[in-house]
């Protein structure tokens, strides 16, 4: 029956990713996303030429909503210029992507 809650989250997606927070961004940004299901979930970010310049791995996250801070530095501890900027997220067997923008 409809509108029964019984207290389990139901998810349209096995991952949502949301709008950065804020966005633009000077010198930290949150993206905020929502997993079906425990799973790693990578994080990438690229530049408008397709280069990736930063990643990381989130181990064994719970389903449910998550938050990753972004610092605005690639990889390798260097500070990104302004610019438009990619997020890809990929957990579960999916792959999200959302635009942002970084303001020195």
């Amino acid at each position: 029956p409809t509108g029964i809650d019984d207290g389990v989250p139901r998810y349209t997606s096995a991952l949502e990713i949301f709008p950065a927070r804020p966005n633009p961004f000077n010198n930290v940004t949150r993206i905020g996303f929502r997993l079906a299901a425990q799973s790693d979930v990578d994080v990438e970010i690229f530049d408008v030429a397709g280069r990736r310049l930063f990643v990381d791995r989130l181990h064994a996250l719970p389903a449910g909503d998550h938050t990753f801070r972004f610092e605005g530095r690639s990889t390798r501890g260097t500070r990104l210029p302004s610019g438009i900027y990619f997020q890809r997220l990929t957990a579960l067997g999916v792959q999200r992507t959302s635009k942002f923008v970084l303001v020195r």
